[in-house]
């Protein structure tokens, strides 16, 4: 394939000459054939190629627009202006004139260019001088050299990375760091390990260790090789979070581990015995600081557990080490230059893949089949690591680590990469001065939140300094000393004694939490790819009708005292629950927001509906509900005011989410539901109106459209505070919401769908798709009368009902999920549609939509029970449609109110509430835990007024 065209003919004044330099230099080093030198040449050139080309694209980019616009480029022709354009930017009086306009780029160009041959020519030299030592790694002579990659990972330290180097004899990677460390973790897991046969032990690659720089093995991937070894490589990998936690290890992200049959194999083991961060308070609540400071200094920090990015161009993306699973990594997007080879060239950005790393010992990781092993795993060696310090033999064994070299990552690899992009855009470059206010400012606003994270001003600038010339700042020291020599010759943090401090850490260690962890951020990563348990009903074939009342009422009960008994609570009355939860960027494990779906919001609302149903006679009383109610709404309230003063004083921010359960609508409806429950009521109003300052900006934003977190979600929320507060700019936005929808709708042969990024030919459904759409905008056309809402729902409704399969009774599925056709749940199937087209009967007429409530009552019954128990995808949301169903005679033949409840009632009896893989730690989601099943519960009496959640 024929390489786009690019920039690099113009960098052949900054190239060419130091290529020429180095040639001169390896001439004079002994040690390299002559056909050796060519290589590192050529690998050089290449190197070099990469680094400038990343840096002043845009900045020539910029220049060949201004050229063309100013009527200086004569060729006839956008590509031969473009030709025109590489031959002037090629001329040093080319450069000399942009570096009139870009004062200092000239001379960081030239750093770049200075420290980067200055790297390889040591790399060089070092390589002559160790080749024979090699052969220790190799298991033989090293032979001679075939291939060089240069900084294989981030620059550091004046343009030293670490290199790949491929020899005859084998492959080796050059590390510009001593590996003392990497002698020391050997050492420790031959102890630690000791029981563990051989080749079954965690290791890490031999290294050679040189002082200042070493060598390491290189390590082959290899799947792994049968069902064994598959279960050893998982309970290894619990070995490595029991080994970490102890040894306070960090940055163990996915290209950190390479799978080698039954052995994860961590390749970087430099960031072990990073000092406990610290949290500033966040004024969001001491509960959620506890939390937060809990995960924090959890297995969290490792690197290892699944986890989603949220900087710039990394949202979503979850790069760890026994994450970065390639079926659910969302695409990126990256600059590129569009219309290159023109003098019309722009930059652009395009939709990459990530590129996925070698950590997993199979191409399909299937975790449903071996969690249990990693948390065996980490049971065992904690275990093993706590019966050696009970004997004295742990502290001495840690003491070969003090004088070892380790590295502080203080602040996200990615958020110093989004730095060094600003600080090298042609703005930037044209005022310099003004680029290191905005950047102080940044790296300042995060020291202010984490301990770790450089405050010192000095180094500060120094950090600045090293990103102005293409450097990812390093802090590094020994692990007995502790304080960080940083760049510049800068210094952070204290002495202290590293490895002290982090055996501390780990004996005072909540280690029930460091496993409900493992196992929430384990099972929150298959979350992201719609992952599902084996297939195991929990119907029960004959379900009981006795005692109906006393049962929902247990069931309600237990439920909400498990609430009530794991939430963890601050001093100033605030509360919060770690579990997995889903936001913008996908399935993660944290502290649990403020929307309805799995946030604050749904548990208030669970919350005061027991309370509610208690008051008159319907639910057991339990005594710390109505506290623990308080406590969520002071949460509520205090987070959403602390939320409004960011936003205000950082200006314009990554707007919400506008949706009905994840985002801005879902505070607004839940607020107005809660004040008609009889809570809140003194600022219940306040708060929605507050939170709705916001939905402008997030519909503007919003590329999602659904009912879930889009555009259609924020409807029903807008009009019903609309109708609660008179203002018709309540009234304005939900309009604005709605012609947002019909903006973006795709139409055809009068049906209209709404394409995405993850559903390119549109999406079915309530929750995700048409069906949600087209309801919400029926509700918007019923509250302001305007004809073209009526329009937009009657074209989304026959989009959906295209998607009607009448062989399965059901609508068809556009996700295709393992050959499925049509799903019964209520985010994508029969149970969201018969419960919105109740509400349908002004676009569809009542007989069609009868036909279609009983269509998916009918399937629901036989299809869609025994899955699980939660409301998005479960038994608590079939048991609202069938009871609806019931009511109006729609209901399958023998199904009642009563029936509908002993069906769930009784497989709750036979198997405990089971929410799928969220079961395994407790969730208080209203949609995917057992918060919404205990709702339904509650709301099934035939005499509760309690608000539906999954028709908002």
């Amino acid at each position: 394939m024929q390489q786009a065209p690019d920039f690099v003919p113009c960098l052949e004044r900054w190239i060419t000459p130091a290529i020429s330099l180095l040639g001169q230099r390896l001439q004079a080093q002994n040690g390299l054939d002559d056909h050796e030198r060519p290589i590192i040449l050529d690998a050089a050139r290449l190197h070099l190629e990469q680094q400038l080309h990343s840096k002043v694209a845009r900045t020539l980019v910029l220049d060949i627009n201004a050229l063309r616009v100013q009527g200086r480029l004569q060729a006839d022709g956008a590509e031969a202006r473009w030709d025109e354009y590489l031959q002037i930017a090629a001329s040093p009086a080319h450069w000399q004139t942009l570096g009139a306009q870009y004062p200092t780029l000239l001379e960081r160009l030239q750093w770049i260019v200075d420290h980067k041959l200055a790297f390889i020519e040591r790399v060089a030299a070092h390589f002559a001088t160790d080749r024979e030592r090699l052969a220790d790694l190799l298991g033989q002579a090293s032979g001679a050299l075939l291939a060089v990659e240069w900084a294989k990972g981030d620059s550091h330290n004046g343009g030293a990375g670490v290199a790949l180097i491929r020899c005859t004899g084998g492959t080796v990677v050059y590390k510009p760091r001593p590996l003392n460390t990497d002698i020391a973790l050997a050492g420790f897991l031959d102890v630690a390990l000791a029981e563990v046969p051989v080749h079954r032990r965690v290791r890490v690659p031999a290294v050679l260790d040189r002082g200042s720089y070493g060598w390491s093995a290189f390590v082959e991937h290899r799947h792994a090789n049968g069902e064994q070894e598959l279960k050893d490589f998982y309970r290894n990998m619990g070995h490595w979070l029991a080994i970490m936690r102890l040894l306070g290890g960090t940055d163990f992200h996915g290209e950190n581990v390479i799978a080698q049959g039954c052995l994860p194999i961590i390749v970087d083991c430099e960031t072990l015995f990073c000092p406990r961060t610290e949290l500033k308070p966040s004024g969001f609540g001491e509960a959620i600081d506890r939390a937060d400071e809990a995960l924090f200094a959890s297995l969290m920090k490792t690197g290892l557990l699944p986890g989603r990015g949220a900087s710039l161009g990394w949202r979503g993306v979850d790069n760890s080490g026994m994450g970065n699973i390639r079926q659910q990594q969302p695409r990126i997007s990256v600059p590129t230059l569009v219309d290159a080879g023109r003098d019309t060239v722009k930059l652009g950005q395009a939709m990459v893949e990530v590129e996925i790393a070698k950590n997993h010992p199979c191409e399909e990781p299937m975790l449903e089949r071996y969690w249990g092993q990693v948390l065996e795993g980490y049971d065992e060696i904690t275990a093993r690591l706590r019966a050696m310090h009970q004997s004295g033999g742990l502290a001495p064994l840690l003491d070969a680590f003090k004088p070892c070299h380790v590295r502080l990552v203080p602040r996200a690899t990615e958020v110093y990469a989004e730095l060094v992009r600003m600080l090298w855009h042609p703005i930037s470059l044209a005022d310099e001065g003004q680029a290191r206010v905005r950047a102080r400012a940044l790296l300042g606003r995060a020291a202010a939140v984490i301990s770790t994270a450089p405050s010192d001003p000095k180094v500060i600038e120094a950090e600045i300094d090293d990103m102005l010339r293409g450097d990812i700042p390093y802090f590094h020291s020994t692990a007995g000393h502790g304080q960080m020599q940083g760049p510049g010759g800068t210094h952070w943090l204290p002495v202290c004694d590293l490895v002290q401090h982090c055996l501390d850490d780990w004996l005072n260690s909540d280690q029930v939490l460091d496993r409900d962890i493992i196992k929430g951020s384990l099972l929150s990563a298959y979350l992201n790819d719609g992952w599902m348990p084996s297939e195991i009903s929990f119907r029960v074939a004959s379900p009981s009708s006795d005692d109906l009342d006393a049962r929902r009422r247990r069931w309600a009960r237990e439920i909400v005292e498990r609430f009530i008994s794991t939430a963890i609570r601050g001093r100033d009355g605030s509360v919060t629950w770690i579990a997995p939860t889903l936001g913008a960027t996908g399935w993660g494990i944290q502290a649990i927001d403020q929307n309805l779906y799995g946030g604050n919001a749904g548990v208030a609302l669970f919350l005061a509906a027991y309370q509610t149903e208690a008051a008159a006679g319907r639910a057991d009383a339990v005594p710390g509900v109505t506290p623990l109610l308080d406590a969520v709404l002071q949460t509520m309230k205090q987070g959403l005011y602390r939320q409004v003063e960011l936003q205000r004083a950082a200006g314009k921010v990554r707007p919400h989410q506008p949706g009905a359960y994840l985002g801005i609508g879902s505070q607004i409806w839940g607020w107005l539901k809660l004040e008609a429950l009889g809570v809140a009521k003194p600022y219940a109003l306040e708060c929605a109106a507050l939170v709705a300052e916001y939905m402008q900006g997030s519909i503007e934003a919003d590329q999602t459209y659904d009912i879930l977190a889009g555009a259609a979600g924020a409807i029903p929320a807008l009009l019903a505070l609309a109708q609660r507060s008179g203002q018709a700019a309540h009234l304005d936005l939900a309009r604005a919401a709605g012609d947002h929808l019909l903006a973006a709708a795709r139409r055809s042969e009068g049906r209209a769908c709404w394409p995405t990024a993850p559903a390119p030919e549109g999406m079915g459904g309530f929750g995700h798709g048409a069906a949600g759409i087209g309801w919400a905008l029926l509700k918007l056309h019923q509250g302001c009368g305007e004809a073209r809402f009526f329009d937009g729902a009657r074209e989304a409704l026959a989009f959906e009902e295209s998607l009607f399969d009448p062989a399965d009774a059901n609508w068809r599925d556009l996700r295709h999920l393992d050959g499925v056709n049509c799903s019964t749940a209520w985010c994508h199937g029969a149970v969201g549609n018969g419960l919105a087209y109740l509400d349908l009967v002004p676009l569809l007429g009542e007989e069609l939509v009868r036909q279609r409530v009983r269509q998916a009552a009918g399937v629901s019954h036989r299809l869609g029970l025994g899955w699980n128990h939660c409301a998005c995808h479960g038994d608590a949301s079939v048991l609202e449609l069938l009871q609806e169903a019931a009511d109006r005679g729609l209901a399958p033949r023998g199904v009642s109110r009563d029936s509908a409840l002993a069906e769930l009632l009784s497989s709750l009896d036979a198997h405990g509430s089971r929410c799928g893989i969220t079961n395994e730690v407790f969730s208080p989601s209203l949609m995917t835990g057992p918060g919404g099943i205990a709702y339904q519960l509650l709301r099934a009496h035939p005499d509760a007024e309690l608000p539906s959640f999954v028709r908002p």
